[in-house]
């Protein structure tokens, strides 16, 4: 999910603020009777609060972030168009610690609510996600470490293990952070204004579905789902801390789950298709 990527700021930079819009038009369903096609639109916006304490070690930053998704099915065998809003509120808490020997030491926790909130709130829509990594610099160039991760990146809230690396040196700049980004850019000019690069990003959500009075079995009560993007993007600075970006390109293994009251699961897949994102935000300089 957009928000999960773009916000996660142990994978990149520190964004004070911004906002995000993503666009998945609408692909056809793999092995569904009919002519079944599902889409989906993003939005999402963010606010983070950095503090260094007095040690000049440690960096506590406090956050806020909402998203929005809008989920569209399309039957066009029958001429049914279903629509299905969702949100997600989560609070974020980081601290990053400055150790010895070039040591970095980052945590985070994410409670969160991710609902459709069509009924009251309940447990069903509360996920706790979060991580720890530590990283070393090995060079004025280079950077790596790990740890783990525990994530709705594949759908399903799971505990992962986590990798980081980043190097930059010149105009060039590489950051792997998995399981959620490989991201490479190139500065073009020398006023670092433009700049541009490639990007593979793994995104998921999950989120509660409110069900009817007449429940039944098989009627969804929750929407899980992940997908792949891969495509090149592009950053302009329009002042020395507003950043422009936009990042396009191929959207692949969509899959989505739908999980009843009984854990059993309807999976479908989605043909790949393209995508567009569109983000602006406030980027502290690095200093």
């Amino acid at each position: 999910m957009i928000l999960i990527t773009s916000s996660d700021l142990m994978a990149q930079d520190l964004k004070l603020a911004g906002v995000e819009y993503f666009s998945y038009p609408k692909a056809g369903i793999k092995d569904a009777d009919g002519n079944t096609k599902i889409g989906f639109r993003e939005f999402g916006a963010y606010v983070n609060f950095p503090k260094v304490l007095k040690n000049n070690k440690t960096i506590i930053v406090n956050g806020l972030s909402y998203g929005f998704v809008e989920a569209n099915l399309f039957d066009a065998d029958s001429g049914n168009d279903f629509e299905r809003d969702f949100h997600r509120i989560s609070y974020n808490f980081i601290a990053i610690h400055q150790l010895q020997n070039n040591w970095t030491l980052t945590a985070r926790l994410s409670p969160t609510l991710a609902s459709d909130f069509k009924e009251s709130l309940s447990w069903d829509d509360y996920i706790m996600q979060g991580s720890l990594m530590a990283v070393k610099r090995l060079n004025p160039y280079t950077s790596i470490g790990g740890g783990f991760v525990y994530t709705t990146n594949l759908g399903t809230p799971l505990p992962l293990p986590g990798f980081q690396m980043r190097y930059e040196k010149g105009r060039q700049h590489l950051l792997i952070f998995l399981p959620a980004v490989i991201d490479y850019g190139y500065q073009l000019d020398a006023a670092n204004k433009w700049k541009i690069g490639l990007r593979t990003g793994l995104n998921g959500a999950n989120f509660n579905v409110s069900t009817s009075d007449n429940y039944i079995g098989s009627e969804p009560d929750r929407l899980k789902y992940f997908r792949a993007n891969v495509g090149p993007v592009v950053n302009y600075k329009i002042t020395n801390v507003i950043q422009l970006e936009a990042f396009g390109g191929l959207s692949a293994m969509r899959k989505y789950r739908f999980e009843d009251h009984q854990g059993n699961e309807s999976k479908y897949d989605s043909e790949r298709s393209s995508f567009i994102n569109i983000g602006i935000a406030i980027v502290p300089s690095r200093k």
